[in-house]
C-alpha cells in the first residue's frame, strides 16, 4: 500500500509540476509596442515604406514575434488604409491596395535586435534587419522604453537596401 501511496504522489507531483512548467512557458511572454519605419533607399524598391504600430510578443529568451498594423493619421484621426507607402520628397503616400499587416520575428539581446519583416510585397520578399537598441530588453520591459533602436535593412527585392527605425518612442 505505502508503495502504491508512493507512485500515487510521484505521479501527483509530476503533473503539478508539468503544470506550472506550461504555465511559466505561457506567461513568460512580454508585449511591446512601438511606432516603426523601414525605408528603402536604394534599388529597384527605393522610396518604398513600411510605416506602423509594431506589436510585439516577446519571450523571456529575447525572441519575438509580432504584426506592424496601420498607424492612425495625425491629420484625420483614423487608422492609414495599409502600413505600405511610397516616399517622394518628404511626403509618404499609401500603396493602394497595400497589406494592413505584415508579420514580424526576430530576437533581441543585450543591445542587439535582429528582424524579418514576411511577405512585404508579396509571398518571399522580405525586409531583413539588424541594429542596436539603446536600451535593453529588460530595461525596455521595466518602462524605460526603446530609446533609439535603428539599423540597416535589405529587401524586399534583391538589390534594395536601407534602414529602419523606432522613430519616436514605446507606446504605452
Amino acid at each position: 500500500m505505502s508503495r502504491m501511496k508512493s507512485a500515487g504522489q510521484f505521479w501527483l507531483a509530476m503533473v503539478l509540476l508539468l503544470s506550472c512548467l506550461s504555465f511559466a512557458a505561457t506567461s513568460d511572454t512580454q508585449p511591446l509596442t512601438a511606432f516603426f519605419q523601414a525605408t528603402v533607399r536604394q534599388g529597384p524598391d527605393a522610396g518604398l515604406v513600411a510605416y506602423g504600430v509594431l506589436t510585439l510578443n516577446v519571450k523571456g529568451d529575447g525572441n519575438f514575434t509580432g504584426t506592424l498594423t496601420p498607424a492612425v493619421s495625425l491629420e484625420t484621426g483614423l487608422p492609414f488604409p495599409t502600413v505600405l507607402f511610397t516616399q517622394k520628397g518628404g511626403s509618404f503616400t499609401p500603396v493602394p491596395g497595400g497589406p494592413t499587416e505584415i508579420d514580424v520575428r526576430g530576437t533581441m539581446h543585450g543591445h542587439a535586435i535582429n528582424l524579418i519583416m514576411l511577405n512585404v510585397v508579396g509571398a518571399g520578399q522580405d525586409i531583413v534587419g539588424v541594429g542596436t537598441t539603446e536600451n535593453t530588453l529588460k530595461e525596455w520591459l521595466q518602462g524605460k522604453g526603446p530609446g533609439v533602436v535603428a539599423g540597416p535593412a535589405v529587401g524586399p527585392e534583391p538589390g534594395d537596401s536601407g534602414d529602419w527605425l523606432v522613430p519616436c518612442c514605446a507606446i504605452h
